[in-house]
């Protein structure tokens, strides 16, 4: 009968069909059910589809295979201003609206060097905070930033005061 096709179904599949992809397949073995009595059968008999657990790596567990080295480990400390700068960027909820912040600060005087906060988290909040960083190294007012044409290997900025810079991405 029906069920004894569910069950001989259920475990040549290792019990990962649900009543949709049961279905599908008692019709190609000649069994033609509505995906809702199928479901019922399903429960009737007890069995339901096993899900697997995604697994989802993470970077700073020991041994994961994603885990990224620290760069800065490997670099003695900076003596001067301005020869290594860290980014960061985060989120918080203001007044029931998600805020974006991010920043520049150099490593070796502990400053922010280049910030932006906005509503949005776009490309052009990551790339802002870098391009003012930059534009104040340079002597001349922090100016807006849009994106143009990011390469594959780094992101190509071009400040609205015309110049253009390029700053490497890592990782």
């Amino acid at each position: 009968m029906i069920i004894d096709e569910i069950l001989k179904i259920h475990r040549e599949v290792k019990e990962t069909y649900g009543s949709p992809r049961m279905t599908v397949e008692l019709k190609s073995r000649g069994f033609s059910r509505c995906e809702n009595t199928v479901a019922k059968l399903m429960r009737k008999i007890g069995i339901r589809a096993k899900m697997d657990k995604r697994y989802k790596p993470r970077q700073w567990q020991p041994g994961s295979k994603i885990a990224k080295s620290n760069l800065l480990a490997e670099l003695p400390i900076p003596k001067n201003p301005h020869e290594v700068w860290v980014a960061d960027f985060t989120y918080t909820r203001h007044h029931g609206q998600f805020v974006y912040f991010s920043v520049i600060m150099d490593l070796c005087t502990r400053q922010l060097v280049g910030e932006e906060i906005s509503r949005t988290r776009d490309a052009d909040l990551i790339v802002s905070a870098p391009s003012e960083a930059w534009c104040i190294l340079q002597g001349e007012s922090p100016c807006r930033v849009r994106i143009s044409h990011p390469p594959v290997l780094s992101v190509a900025l071009v400040a609205e005061c015309g110049e253009s810079k390029r700053f490497p991405v890592t990782g």
